[in-house]
């Protein structure tokens, strides 16, 4: 069967983006990160300043306007932004940009176009690689830099940039939580936690606080900063924006240990001017806390795209989801779930294993050896009448990668393909080893999809018992009000057990 990243928890991680994509979503506005101590961040801004004022030349002139538009505009940055939009041409589009905004003639509000093709992110990657040289104390050109490599598949190389960008700015909200989103990405949520935790500006910056909740709640670990985090939302004094995140972590942690009341407060007030991320956790959360549905006017603010695709999900408008998924995969390129919940979506529910296929293939690029996504090609590809192909896409999986969810999905998948094999007797046992760690799991949703794929596999080989256990698995399927998708497969499924038992019955 195959898998979607509804069936895993959602934490609010931070998102990672462009700099310059940072800058137009607000989250790096000076007056916020100002509010926060950050000796290392003031030191950073006057080593950019002693070095334009030493040369004053184009490149120092860039590397000052940067730090400023993230730690705050000074008297000296704004000599240096006059002098990038004297120079005219020879300065780029981002860094007139950037310029315009100290001078307070534009401030950055047009999203950049997504680089949606290999051929452009190499060609974005080699004019970095160039600013990298004539800029090598940027750290933002570094993290730039880093993520295009990660759109590559290339981790190592995204990792020294990384490296190079903490040394240059080791307590900028940015570098960090970026450089988080990173471990996370490559599987090493250790590394993501302990950069955040030791770092002395976290425990005053709720952007960082929400990032070490969420990174802790995927380790299954006890937040450290979480009564930090819940003095600075009693305390008042931030913004609504600027503290969105924050709550909407606390109100996760609450309703992951069954606090919905607690939990649904703190979803609300995370929606009072909600990021896209904390607006697509509480769209996520909303079936299961009971949040009611997500007012219509929140799905307007920029990069909603998760949040969209969400909501399409729980209210079984199948079509919209694959619309609202691409458009989330372009905007986290490396990210998995948008291909999952989009390529389960076309194979399960809109008849298209071939297009399932597509989008899981295109997941691989940035998530090689991914459980889930190779599991969803194995599953369009028994869908398509490819079975033996499948059992060769799930060799490829990275075992390591392994999830419960992922464990289910292979093992049942490892069934459906034995079945059309002809090998109904593995192929059951599969299934009941799927349907055994279900239970094991508390998984009780799975369990019911799992055991309506067996149902369905023992229907078409004859197996009378199968009609049976079908119609008790569509009964438990409806209990699930919270899982429109798993009514939505059942329903999906029914007319082929109709057919099957209309054929035995005139035999």
């Amino acid at each position: 069967m195959a898998a979607n990243s509804e069936n895993a928890d959602r934490r609010v991680v931070p998102r990672w983006r462009s700099f310059r994509e940072a800058l137009v979503t607000n989250e790096l506005s000076p007056a916020s990160v100002a509010k926060a101590p950050s000796i290392e961040g003031k030191a950073f801004l006057e080593e950019k300043e002693a070095a334009w004022r030493a040369s004053r030349h184009l490149p120092f002139a860039i590397d000052l306007v940067s730090a400023a538009n993230v730690l705050g505009e000074t008297k000296t940055a704004k000599e240096a932004a006059e002098f990038i939009m004297q120079e005219g041409s020879k300065a780029s589009l981002t860094a007139q940009q950037l310029a315009r905004s100290i001078l307070s003639l534009e401030k950055p509000t047009s999203k950049p176009q997504p680089l949606v093709s290999r051929n452009q992110i190499i060609s974005a990657a080699g004019l970095l690689k160039a600013r990298r040289i004539t800029q090598p104390r940027n750290a933002f050109v570094w993290m730039d830099l880093a993520r295009l490599y990660v759109l590559l598949g290339q981790l190592e190389p995204a990792e020294q940039c990384l490296r190079i960008a903490l040394n240059l700015a080791p307590s900028e909200r940015f570098i960090l939580r970026s450089t988080s989103r990173f471990y996370l990405h490559s599987k090493d949520p250790e590394h993501a936690l302990a950069l955040l935790r030791k770092n002395s500006r976290t425990p005053s910056d709720p952007w960082l606080i929400a990032a070490e909740v969420a990174v802790s709640s995927v380790l299954q670990k006890s937040p450290k900063f979480a009564t930090a985090g819940k003095g600075i939302l009693a305390a008042s004094g931030v913004l609504p924006f600027h503290s969105s995140e924050l709550a909407s972590a606390l109100a996760s942690l609450e309703m992951y240990d069954g606090n919905i009341k607690r939990a649904n407060k703190l979803f609300e007030t995370s929606l009072r001017e909600p990021t896209d991320n904390s607006l697509a956790q509480a769209v996520w959360a909303s079936n299961k806390t009971g949040l009611g549905q997500i007012h219509r006017r929140f799905f307007q603010i920029p990069n909603a795209q998760e949040a969209m695709t969400f909501n399409a999900a729980n209210h079984g408008r199948w079509a919209e989801v694959l619309v609202h998924a691409e458009k989330w995969a372009e905007d986290e390129s490396f990210s998995s779930r948008p291909r999952l919940i989009a390529s389960s979506t076309a194979s399960s529910l809109l008849g298209n294993p071939k297009q399932g296929e597509e989008i899981a293939r295109a997941g691989l690029e940035t998530n090689p050896g991914h459980p889930g996504l190779l599991n969803n090609i194995a599953f369009a590809l028994i869908e398509e009448g490819k079975p033996a192909e499948a059992l060769r896409a799930i060799e490829e999986i990275n075992k390591e990668q392994m999830t419960p969810v992922d464990e289910i999905c292979v093992l049942a998948t490892s069934g459906m393909a034995n079945f059309r094999l002809g090998n109904a007797e593995i192929g059951r046992r599969l299934y009941e080893a799927a349907i055994h760690t279900t239970e094991k799991r508390k998984q009780p949703a799975l369990k019911t999809l799992a055991t309506l794929y067996l149902a369905r596999e023992r229907v078409l080989q004859g197996d009378v018992e199968g009609f049976k256990q079908f119609r008790k698995a569509y009964d438990e399927a409806k209990k699930f009000n919270d899982q429109p998708r798993l009514l939505a497969i059942a329903d999906r499924l029914s007319p082929q057990i109709r057919n099957a038992e209309k054929k035995l019955s005139a035999i």
